[in-house]
């Protein structure tokens, strides 16, 4: 999931089939669209502007994740990470502290990054662990099947004695 996802999300969410058709959206050029994509970051007032003006669920057009329009949900839950992080008040406090220009948007994005880089390996050792428990299963599978030294003594007298 990467910026072309996000883009391609954005792109649906207008009834669009091209970049361009975003961009009409949007009221920006399409070479803004492709700035964007180069550097990897999505302005936070294009998701404000589908956000406010298409009911669209930022998160979801951020993530991909939960339902695409705000008010969708079947259940609160669906919007809500924990009990007391709602993600699309999160995303619109994100964008209001990021777009200010001020000392906190830097620091902000900052503690973001480092967040969602130690997000994505906590998710690499949670995985690494889920194999972990996975092969010691098997091996114990294995050793259960194998025979015990006297078995092996029974077998090789049996054999012996044929």
């Amino acid at each position: 999931m990467g910026i072309a996802d996000t883009i391609d999300r954005m792109v649906g969410a207008v009834g669009g089939k091209t970049q361009g058709d975003l961009g009409a959206a949007l009221g920006i050029s399409q070479a803004s669209i492709s700035d964007a994509k180069r550097k990897g970051k999505i302005p936070p007032e294009w998701v404000v502007k589908l956000s406010t003006e298409r009911n669209m669920n930022p998160a979801w057009l951020l993530t991909g994740q939960g339902p695409m329009k705000i008010g969708e949900a079947t259940d609160k839950e669906s919007l809500t990470v924990q009990p007391s992080i709602n993600i699309n008040e999160g995303v619109l406090m994100t964008e209001l502290v990021l777009s200010s220009g001020m000392n906190y948007a830097e620091a902000l994005w900052s503690n973001l990054k480092s967040f969602a880089e130690a997000v994505r390996e906590r998710r690499k050792v949670d995985e690494l662990m889920k194999e972990v428990q996975e092969m010691k299963g098997m091996m114990k599978m294995l050793l259960d099947k194998q025979a015990t030294p006297e078995e092996e003594a029974k077998k090789r007298d049996s054999a012996g004695n044929a």
